[in-house]
């Protein structure tokens, strides 16, 4: 996820709003890196850059695989044993997460489940052939990575809002973490 951030900062120098269009074979949330996509998120709209994710695997299908017992308290994506289809799916599942999430909350769209990649690229264009941009600044300044909601609404009732952000993810100050904690929040 750090590579993505160098991304948006790149970007940022460019006119207007802006689209990364990313292709990959998903993109786990997992606890490690739910804090970093969040922040990338945030950095992201501030940038005004959106991300339009494509799974990069497309229509993909299963093959059965031999059902293996798999006591309840055992999580499966912890487990080191051949696949079976219901870790198969449940993988593709928390891949597809990071990608939906991503795009959602950066104003994009994911492209999951489909070979068809003229759709997204159609969405791209159409997002970025006419939109306004709007200035918002907090008067509370703290930094406690909450999620502040925004809400755009028009006076005029022949116009309407297509899509707005929902809001942003104030930055999280290092001293959230513990202190062995400190330099891996700075690094990211």
């Amino acid at each position: 996820l750090n590579q993505y951030f160098d991304l948006v900062e790149r970007m940022a120098a460019l006119p207007g709003k802006k689209s990364i269009v990313l292709m990959r074979p998903g993109l786990c949330l997992e606890p490690d890196n739910v804090g970093l996509l969040l922040d990338l998120s945030s950095f992201a709209v501030r940038k005004r850059v959106s991300f339009y994710t494509i799974d990069s695997r497309g229509l993909e299908s299963h093959l059965p695989a031999e059902e293996k017992f798999v006591p309840f308290m055992i999580d499966r994506r912890t487990r080191r044993t051949e696949p079976d289809l219901i870790g198969q799916l449940e993988m593709a599942e928390l891949a597809r997460d990071g990608l939906q999430s991503l795009a959602r909350e950066t104003g994009g769209k994911a492209h999951i489940g489909s070979n068809r990649l003229s759709e997204i690229f159609d969405r791209v264009a159409q997002d970025a052939s006419g939109y306004y941009v709007i200035s918002y600044y907090p008067v509370d300044l703290r930094s406690a990575g909450r999620f502040p909601t925004l809400k755009v609404s028009l006076k005029r009732g022949d116009a309407k809002v297509q899509q707005a952000t929902k809001g942003y993810y104030e930055t999280r100050s290092t001293s959230l973490f513990a202190k062995d904690d400190r330099g891996l929040a700075l690094r990211q």
